[in-house]
């Protein structure tokens, strides 16, 4: 029996499993999200960041006030670089295989919905839940259990965002606390292939599954009667069904398309910057400008590299978890042909005028001013002809598209995906 990751006892109030829905959001699917504008479906830059080691802990936190309501069920400081430690040097997965498997879970949900996040290193160490806690936005520890205490059974808790049952200055939302007590490492394998020793954690996949309730704010959906084994994240088990799977036994590192659903419910379509629920000309013209700016403003950066410039917008373009188009792609109606061409040849020769100025929508596809031949070069590679290609609107209608037909067309694995 592998340890599950549940959301902590204190979140558990409020949550709602929509009948239409194949995920579960905490505080009826309303007032739970991190971002400027609280309405959902609109993107945000999230702060993450570990607990400095020796932060302690709010002495009236009570991870879980029904059964022990006298104890903070966390035992003496956090220590993350213990559990660093053991999965880089203990375990010799090398130096930084901890930190990487960290990040490769919060890029893992960037790519799918407009969320972006940032790490921070300036936690201040403020008490675990103490109000006002709140920088950065996500703080993620590792506590030794205390004695008896539940916390003992799990890998690790995670609280959903701020909003709905979080006020803005509750300590409290985002975090995440990793139990030293419970047995971690990054397991070799194949994806919802090959099983998770018994009574381990996969560092990954739980840092996934917990960012589903810290970052996205999702809770544990029922079985859906059908797959076996259920391969979404943040499915643990059904506990009240004695013919559902159990939760977690499968290396899990990628989003199901439930899980995608969720946060695209939550924070919109990567690539919506404009949070119009549409992909169209006014968000690349948004990402050329940021690229052109230099202040890699990390909304904007869907290559997840640090950076904002043209290779944004070309896999603003061209990836299928975006436009799905190709480059040179100018009128966005999913093909390279003489129209596009006569875009380009518009412009072409010299710096940009009439036409628009620096923009992958007016033919400059490198960004660097003009339209010439390194950029015709590059639609070149990518010619259609005319009525080939994949189908989309005109950006004048922009690209509406349908959760569950995105998903169901884009993603790798069957599920339930019904909004």
């Amino acid at each position: 029996m592998r340890m599950i990751q549940p959301v902590g006892m204190s979140v558990l109030v409020g949550l709602l499993s929509f009948p239409a829905m194949g995920y579960v959001s905490f505080g009826n699917g309303f007032g739970s999200k991190w971002g400027d504008d609280a309405a959902f479906g609109t993107g945000a830059v999230v702060t993450w960041g570990f607990m400095p080691d020796g932060t302690g802990v709010d002495p009236a936190f009570r991870m879980d006030p029904f059964s022990f309501p006298n104890s903070t069920g966390l035992s003496g400081t956090s220590s993350i670089s213990t559990l660093r430690h053991t999965i880089d040097n203990t375990l010799g997965h090398g130096s930084g295989a901890f930190d990487a498997a960290i990040q490769r879970a919060f890029d893992t949900w960037s790519r799918e919905a407009n969320i972006h996040f940032v790490f921070v290193s300036n936690d201040p160490g403020l008490p675990f839940a103490s109000s006002g806690s709140t920088v950065p936005d996500i703080r993620i520890g590792a506590f030794v259990p205390e004695v008896g205490h539940s916390f003992n059974f799990v890998g690790a808790v995670g609280f959903g965002p701020r909003g709905g049952p979080w006020s803005t200055t509750d300590g409290l939302a985002g975090d995440i606390l990793f139990n030293l007590g419970a047995t971690f490492d990054i397991v070799a394998g194949t994806e919802d292939v090959t099983p998770i020793p018994a009574f381990t954690n996969d560092l990954e996949g739980l840092m996934l599954h917990e960012l589903g309730h810290a970052a996205i704010g999702l809770g544990h959906p029922a079985w859906d009667g059908v797959s076996n084994p259920d391969q979404r994240v943040m499915y643990v088990g059904d506990f009240g069904n004695p013919n559902a799977p159990a939760g977690g036994v499968l290396i899990n590192r990628e989003l199901h398309a439930d899980d995608i659903a969720g946060a695209v419910f939550t924070y919109g379509f990567p690539g919506d910057f404009d949070n119009s629920g549409a992909l169209g000309a006014a968000d690349l013209a948004q990402l050329t400008a940021e690229a052109l700016a230099g202040t890699h403003n990390p909304y904007f950066d869907l290559t997840l590299d640090g950076m904002v410039n043209a290779q944004d917008a070309i896999y603003w373009i061209t990836s299928d978890r975006v436009l799905d188009s190709s480059l040179g792609d100018l009128d966005l109606d999913g093909d390279v042909d003489d129209a596009d061409f006569g875009l380009s040849f518009s412009n072409f020769t010299g710096p940009v005028g009439a036409g628009g100025g620096k923009s992958v929508a007016t033919g400059d596809l490198d960004l660097d001013g003009d339209v010439d031949d390194a950029d015709f070069g590059l639609s070149f590679a990518a010619f259609t002809g005319p009525g080939a290609g994949a189908t989309v609107p005109e950006p004048a209608s922009l690209m509406c598209v349908v959760v569950a037909g995105l998903f169901a067309a884009r993603r790798r694995r069957d599920g339930l995906c019904v909004v």
